[in-house]
């Protein structure tokens, strides 16, 4: 009950401060209102004797919850009662007990739920109430971010207000009182989220982008975002909207650098963790007049640096490198070089700090607990642990008070003409910024782009939904494409004939065109999620691989909506797509294949342009993502993606090799992800989607496998965040086909061949009198496999010695009335396969384009042989167990010199290898000869029953096995009594031989098993 009322409670704060309810506050007698701040001016700090003393005795709800409620509850939520000497510090108030059901997530793995006591802290305080919260590790439960109360100040309980995926890690924290927001990272997904606490919503703003944040600010009067990366080494700084980002400042850091905001003062703190010690840094808010304030050569992390606006004071945590000392230490901004030592603690790590009025809250992760200071007398006021397993790391305060808004303020930026960012300067000016890919123009207010027509680069970012242009002349000319409400973009091609650029939506499942400076945009084909994009130039083609039907596709660049499918089957991840004129082939990656031993599959496989001739070119466990191609020297170049190489393969010779590219991996999850490359000339242009750079390397090196220093070397400024491809695009002269000109004369798609072409006609159209037309009749009429299914059973046996059937067969051929149908077959891989003994199912399932299915089935039961026992006076190792085919070696009874070879039959039976026999008696064995064959694996699981296991004979006399027979019979006898004493007291399970939770064996008689198979050693599991 107790839980229950504190979680009501907790969710009641959320509820009456988003406006959802109303309350009428009434006062005993002996009690005053409660003072409140007004949102635009500070609270004023009080001293040491009294925070606020002043509860409500009663609240009345509009909550509908509340409503039903006879009583309305009100608790003590927070208060921190220290008595030293005369003085006494109380932060205390009361809430009623309010809650709503509101589950309005942008995260489909964020909920909203009261959880277990959380693991650190999150602080939230405003002027009547005051209640914590936690940001979770996660590492074996779930990440959160929580709020709690309780009338002994950070003893707990608490509520979940964002509790993240398995495995979450939530790290950097920051808010916008004003505007009920709180940011957040989650390191381990990889995202930045915001937290509206009014609305009680999540929403992932930044996605990719948060494993190097290990600090963020707000600057509350203009609303933009700050935030610190040790991954890409920079201070980047966003507008609210997160439209428009970019990197501001360099640093140079290593795990962790933190970051605070002056917001009234205008200025930036951040500080850099080096190896021969920490430092502090300044700059105006648009990082500009850098100053190093501090070195702290004794010093081994700054973990975390606060401004409090109230006190124009500046406080950081830090360990000493030589004792471990933790310490939290201060200055003036107006005094920056009279630092002032707070709180010293041995042992102790404080991650995160916020200030609120003369207090002080710590995150100590050395000693996994919370402390609450006295700022004046340095005294611990509470110190608790909120669960055993907690991490506590970033703390804020989020109330009025540590965001004030001065009286009569006028802010440089309200109102401002800036078309993207705006920055306030420490005067009364401000200064206009663009986002990366933009220029800012001649007037200081507009941003633009300017983008080259050809001899470029063209880049993209996926998890963020920009494309940019680098010039390959001047590579420092960064433009960005402005397409227009983009998604997930996932592949992008360059057609240089009409200058447009094609672009394909995973998310919005279309694939898009338009020009460079952004106009013409249009949707070019709906309902298709490409992964890979590739044009032909010359035959004025669009190839594209389909991962919604896993097919490789084709349409006229000059028809809209009207596409084709190449290849249907044994397409699984196809990541890129590259169209080579010259040698007339397209070539794709893909990843998703299986192995005849189940293993995964890159491959990399090639087609005319027709989809004629389709070869497998490479196959590894490796996984193949971006393709370059050098028709000149008949070279094909690819990326491995985790491995961090570059792979080649002569398409003459058929010679290949690997290179390592080197580039650094990721400092915190040690991987590469090398993913795009493209060839220009002789030189190589590749991209790493956890570095900032384009890199570049020649062919010459890759080939001949040398790393000279220097080979491989940044193309372009290290401002990007998430690379996902590169493509080369340059303007070339190239022989026109018969389909460069008006499709051929084809009505739809003219597809070339090595001397000619070939007409096609989308699908749902059929060739009718030289045209293609529509299919207007549903097509109801499934495929067929015809003749070509196996029987529905079939019966083999394993080999001599060997414990798998090696099974071979044509593949079933599936056609259809619509010409086009795609097979999915039951393994990736065509046969041979190895099947183990029992039941093995296979389908083969076909469907056309309108969706009918049909399919082909059929099982292979495959039989085990095995001899039970052994001969008398084998000794020694079956040659393969028990298995038909063993052999095994005895001696003689009478003359125990002579051996003779005993050998496993068909029968499963032991039987004389040869003609030898001992001399004076006949082969003898130590048990009957028996078959003992598995039952098929069908809908029921098989035990290998006690008599089937391997028994093994070292020559035992008879006395000892009888004795060994005798023991076995008693205990059986005993085994019985008690299952007859078991079976009576608990009659509902008394068939039950085996049990594990909800799953259980039963022992089928007999004449359950009507199927044909021995049942004597087989059970049925329900």
């Amino acid at each position: 009950m107790m839980e229950i009322r504190w979680v009501l409670a907790t969710l009641a704060v959320f509820y009456c401060r988003s406006g959802l309810c109303q309350s009428n506050v009434t006062t005993d007698a002996n009690t005053a209102s409660p003072e409140t701040a007004t949102p635009l001016e500070a609270p004023t700090p009080t001293n040491a004797t009294q925070v606020n003393t002043t509860p409500m005795s009663a609240v009345q709800s509009t909550s509908p919850l509340v409503a039903q409620q006879n009583n309305v509850t009100t608790t003590n939520v927070v208060a921190i009662n220290t008595t030293k000497g005369s003085a006494t510090t109380t932060l205390s108030t009361t809430l009623s007990a309010a809650i709503t059901t509101s589950t309005n997530d942008d995260i489909a793995t964020v909920s909203i739920t009261p959880t277990s006591p959380p693991e650190h802290f999150l602080i939230f305080v405003d002027k009547k109430t005051a209640f914590f919260g936690l940001v979770s590790q996660g590492v074996i439960e779930s990440g959160r971010i929580l709020t709690g109360k309780e009338a002994d100040a950070i003893g707990g309980p608490f509520t979940s207000v964002v509790s993240g995926q398995f495995l979450s890690e939530f790290w950097a924290l920051a808010f916008d009182y004003r505007k009920n927001l709180v940011y957040y990272t989650n390191y381990n997904y990889n995202y930045l989220g915001v937290y509206n606490t009014k609305e009680r919503s999540h929403k992932i703003v930044m996605s990719r982008m948060s494993y190097g944040i290990d600090g963020m600010a707000v600057d509350w009067l203009t609303g933009n975002l700050y935030w610190i990366d040790t991954d890409k080494n920079w201070i980047i700084v966003s507008e609210p909207s997160f439209t428009h980002y970019f990197p501001m400042q360099r640093i140079n850091s290593k795990v962790p650098a933190k970051i605070t905001v002056d917001a009234v003062g205008r200025m930036l703190y951040w500080s850099e963790v080096a190896t021969d010690g920490c430092r502090i840094f300044r700059s105006d808010l648009g990082g500009n007049d850098k100053v190093l304030l501090h070195v702290f050569l004794d010093v081994t992390f700054i973990h975390d640096i606060k401004f409090d606006p109230n006190e124009k004071r500046l406080y950081w945590s830090e360990t000493e490198r030589t004792t471990n000392t933790g310490k939290i230490r201060s200055c003036l901004a107006a005094n920056l070089n009279n630092i002032t030592t707070i709180f010293t603690e041995a042992n102790a790590r404080f991650w995160g700090i916020a200030s609120y009025e003369n207090l002080l809250y710590l995150t100590d992760r050395e000693n996994k607990r919370l402390t609450v200071v006295d700022k004046q007398t340095q005294e611990v006021l509470k110190r608790t642990r909120p669960v055993a397993s907690s991490d506590p790391r970033s703390m804020i305060v989020f109330g009025p008070r540590n965001q004030p808004i001065p009286a009569n303020h006028s802010h440089p930026c309200h109102n401002h003409p800036c078309s993207q960012i705006c920055l306030p300067t420490p005067t009364s000016f401000h200064q206009c910024a663009c986002a990366v890919g933009f220029v800012l123009s001649g007037d200081g207010v507009s941003c633009t782009n300017g983008h080259v027509t050809d001899n470029f680069l063209l880049v993209y970012d996926s998890p963020h939904k920009k494309i940019f242009q680098i010039s390959l002349d001047n590579p420092n000319n960064v433009s960005t494409v402005p397409v227009k409400n983009p998604g997930l973009i996932f592949s992008v091609a360059y057609d240089d004939v009409y200058g447009l650029i094609y672009y394909s939506d995973s998310e919005k499942e279309t694939i898009s065109r338009a020009r460079l400076d952004g106009t013409n945009q249009e949707i070019f084909m709906h309902g298709v999620s490409a992964h890979a994009v590739s044009i032909d130039k010359v035959s004025r083609n669009l190839y594209y691989a389909d991962s919604k039907i896993d097919a490789i596709m084709v349409t006229s660049l000059e028809l809209a909506n009207m596409s084709r499918a190449l290849h249907l089957n044994n397409i699984f991840k196809t990541f890129e797509m590259h169209v080579d004129n010259v040698l007339g082939k397209i070539f794709w990656s893909d990843w998703g294949g299986e192995s005849t031993d189940g293993s995964a599959v890159g491959r990399i496989e090639s087609a005319n342009l027709d989809g004629t001739d389709r070869k497998i070119l490479s196959e590894s466990n490796e996984e193949p993502h971006g393709l370059a191609v050098d028709s000149a020297n008949n070279m094909l170049y690819w990326t491995e993606v985790l491995q961090g190489n570059i792979r080649w393969l002569n398409l003459q010779t058929g010679q290949t090799g690997e290179y390592n590219v080197g580039l650094a991996q990721h400092p915190r999850r040690k991987v590469n992800q090398l993913t795009g490359i493209a060839l220009h000339g002789t030189t190589l242009y590749i991209t790493d989607q956890l570095h900032p750079s384009v890199y570049r390397l020649s062919t010459e090196d890759v080939i001949n496998g040398v790393s000279p220093a220097g080979a491989v070397t940044k193309f372009g400024p290290d401002v990007f965040f998430s690379l996902t491809g590169v493509e080369v695009a340059k303007k070339q002269n190239l022989a026109a086909t018969k389909c460069s000109y008006n499709r051929g004369g084809c009505p739809q798609i003219c597809l070339p061949t090595m001397h000619s072409f070939t007409c096609a006609c989308a699908n749902h159209y059929v060739p009718v009198n030289g045209t293609c037309a529509r299919q207007h009749e549903t097509d109801e009429q499934p495929p067929t496999f015809g003749q070509t299914c196996l029987p529905s059973i079939q019966y083999v046996s394993l080999e001599p010695c060997q414990s798998t059937y090696k099974f071979n067969y044509t593949v079933p051929n599936a056609t259809d009335n619509s010409g086009v149908v795609k097979l999915r077959p039951p393994r990736h891989q065509p046969p041979p396969y190895d099947l183990k003994p029992g039941g093995n199912f296979f389908e083969y399932r076909a469907e056309d384009l309108s969706g009918n299915v049909a399919t082909c089935t059929f099982n292979v039961f495959v039989y085990k042989t095995v001899c039970r026992g052994l001969p008398a006076g084998s000794f020694g190792q079956t040659s393969c167990d028990m298995l038909y085919g063993s052999e095994v070696k005895a001696r003689c009874r009478y003359n125990t010199s002579i051996t003779i070879t005993y050998k496993c039959s068909a029968l499963g039976q032991w039987e004389i290898k040869g003609f030898n026999i001992c001399p004076n008696s006949l082969p003898s064995t130590t048990v009957p000869p028996s078959v003992h064959t598995d039952p098929p694996k069908t809908d029921f699981t098989s035990l290998e029953s006690m008599t089937t296991k391997k028994r093994r004979s070292d020559g035992t006399s008879g006395g000892v096995i009888a004795l060994i027979v005798l023991l076995v019979l008693g205990i059986v006898g005993v085994t019985a009594f008690f299952a007859y004493r078991y079976r009576h007291k608990l009659p509902h399970i008394r068939n039950v031989i085996w049990k594990n939770g909800d799953d259980r064996i039963y022992l089928a008689p007999n004449e359950a098993m009507d199927d044909g198979w021995p049942s004597s050693n087989v059970y049925t599991a329900t």
